[in-house]
C-alpha cells in the first residue's frame, strides 16, 4: 500500500497548541500553509491529495476514504502527544474541502471506520476534532454537476450517475440526514465551521451558503459558524496567498484561533480568528 504522504509543520510554542490537518489539491503545494499556521503555534500535517491522478483507476468513494484515513492519521498523532488535550482542526482547499467536508458530514461511515482501522476509540477520536475550515470548495455537486466543468471535475470520479453524486454532495447528504430523521447525526454540526470563498469563486459562495443552511437545520446554535469572501482573491491566489498578511505571531488560546494583526481584510488569516 502507498504510504500517507505528508508535510509536517511542527510548532515552536505552547505544547498545548492545536494542529491543524490541511487537504490539499494536486495542482499545488500549501507548504506556505504549513509555514504560516506552524509560526502560529500550530502542529500543521498537510496531507497530500495522493489519488488525484489515478481518477481513471479510484472512483467515489476512493476519495474520500483516503481523507477519512489521513484525518484519522493526524488524529491518532495527536492523541499520542497531548491524550485528551488534542485539538484538531481540519481544513481543506477546493477539492480538499470538499472531501474533508464530506468526511465529516458522512462521519458515521468512513470516519467511522478509518477510527477504528487506526485503533482509536470513536468517541475519543470524535472529541479531538475541535473545527473545520473550508476553503473555496464545492459542497453543493448537483450544482458542479450541471457546470461547463463537469467533465472535468464530476465525470472522472463520480461518473453520471445521479444517486452516487448525491451521496457525493455534502449539502445533500446533511439535508437527507435531517429528512430521514437518522439517529446519526453528522459530526459536522457539532464542530465550529468556518468558510471562506475568494470574490472571484465561480459559484462557490451559493454552495458556502447552501451548506450554512443545510447545518442550520439541526438543533446546534450554539455552534458558531461563520461565512466570509475575501475581496481581491480568486480561486487559486487564496490559498497560495496564505500566510502573506502575518505580521505578528498569531496567538492560539482554548481551542479559538485568535489573532493581533496589522493586514488587509482581504487575507484568510483575519477571518480565522473569527472561528
Amino acid at each position: 500500500a502507498q504510504q500517507l504522504e505528508e508535510e509536517i509543520s511542527l510548532s515552536q510554542g505552547d505544547n498545548s497548541a492545536p494542529s491543524i490537518s490541511a487537504h490539499k489539491e494536486a495542482i499545488h503545494s500549501v507548504s506556505n500553509v504549513g509555514e504560516a499556521l506552524s509560526k502560529a503555534g500550530a502542529t500543521t500535517y498537510c496531507l497530500n491529495y495522493r489519488l488525484a491522478n489515478q481518477l481513471n483507476k479510484n472512483k467515489h468513494p476512493d476519495q474520500v476514504i483516503d481523507v477519512a484515513k489521513g484525518i484519522a492519521h493526524v488524529v491518532k498523532l495527536e492523541l499520542e502527544r497531548h491524550g485528551s488535550n488534542a485539538r484538531v482542526f481540519i481544513m481543506g482547499h477546493s477539492a480538499g474541502a470538499h472531501l474533508a467536508c464530506l468526511a465529516l458530514v458522512s462521519s458515521h461511515r468512513w470516519l467511522s471506520e478509518a477510527f477504528k482501522e487506526a485503533g482509536l476509540d470513536e468517541s475519543r477520536a470524535q472529541l479531538s476534532l475541535a473545527g473545520f475550515v473550508g476553503i473555496s470548495g464545492p459542497y453543493n455537486l448537483h450544482r458542479l454537476k450541471m457546470s461547463a466543468t463537469s467533465p472535468l471535475t464530476i465525470e472522472p470520479a463520480f461518473g453520471n450517475d445521479a444517486t452516487k453524486i448525491r451521496q457525493a454532495s455534502p449539502v445533500h447528504v446533511l439535508l437527507d440526514a435531517d429528512y430521514n430523521y437518522s439517529s446519526m447525526t453528522p459530526l459536522l454540526v457539532h464542530l465550529p465551521v468556518l468558510l471562506l470563498n475568494a470574490e472571484n469563486d465561480f459559484h462557490l459562495a451559493q454552495d458556502a451558503k447552501e451548506l450554512l443552511v443545510a447545518l442550520g437545520r439541526y438543533n446546534s446554535k450554539q455552534i458558531r459558524r461563520i461565512h466570509e469572501v475575501l475581496a481581491g482573491k480568486n480561486h487559486l491566489n487564496i490559498i497560495q496567498a496564505f500566510g502573506s498578511g502575518i505580521n505578528e505571531i498569531i496567538k492560539l488560546d482554548r481551542g479559538l484561533l485568535q489573532e493581533e494583526i496589522q493586514s488587509s481584510p482581504s487575507n484568510v488569516e483575519d477571518s480565522v480568528k473569527k472561528l
